[in-house]
């Protein structure tokens, strides 16, 4: 917008400079166009820095970006880690509930091999008894 309003000044101030060549007029023209120009030259400068502010910024929010880039692959290779971990856990975990289960089938044999044995000495004793030599 800056520099619609610039030109349209510069226009207006070189106008006259070709129509009247008086020599008053036309060195306030010259001085108003090398005004308009040294306006201009700054309104440039004005957008060249902020060109150069917008591009250094936009080079620090990509080096941001590549910095999230690189934790968010940390945080999946350790969530990878995780999952292997439970996984693992969880097999372990599978392998010993088997083993409990087998433990505790054995451990009710045992108790009716126990109860067969009592039984079988509580027979035994009656014979023995029954039959005892004197």
């Amino acid at each position: 917008m800056r520099i619609k309003v610039l030109i349209q000044l510069y226009r207006t101030a070189i106008g006259p400079a070709n129509s009247k060549r008086h020599s008053g007029n036309y060195f306030i023209t010259y001085s108003k166009g090398v005004k308009i120009a040294g306006d201009t030259g700054a309104t440039f400068q004005s957008i060249l820095s902020s060109i150069e502010r917008i591009h250094h910024q936009t080079l620090e929010v990509s080096a941001t970006s590549e910095e999230l880039s690189a934790s968010t692959e940390q945080v999946t290779a350790s969530m990878q880690e995780i999952v292997t971990i439970a996984r693992d856990s969880l097999e372990r975990l599978n392998v010993i509930s088997l083993s409990a289960d087998e433990q505790k089938k054995s451990v009710g044999q045992l108790s009716v091999s126990a109860d067969h044995l009592n039984q079988l000495s509580s027979e035994l004793e009656v014979l023995v008894d029954k039959y005892q030599i004197q």
